[in-house]
């Protein structure tokens, strides 16, 4: 039995899934050739950014919520 998936995005879609887990404060992994993706959505690389590897587990732990203050003002 094979399992497979198949994800589909439009550039706008891409973008949209990047901007919302970066503007959530998410880890956001992804390989050395998704970097132009991220480049293309605007997400600055940062403690959350990492390479799929070992640190991505790691990363995917918690919220960097010192990206927040880029992103919008606290009241």
């Amino acid at each position: 039995m094979t399992d497979v998936i198949a994800v589909f995005l439009s550039k706008g879609g891409c973008d949209k899934l990047l901007m919302d887990a970066f503007g959530h404060l998410k880890a956001i992994g992804a390989s050395v050739a998704a970097k132009p993706l991220l480049d293309e959505a605007g997400v600055e690389r940062d403690e959350g950014i990492v390479w799929i590897d070992g640190d991505f587990v790691k990363a995917a732990g918690r919220r960097y919520w010192e990206r927040e203050p880029k992103l919008r003002t606290l009241a």
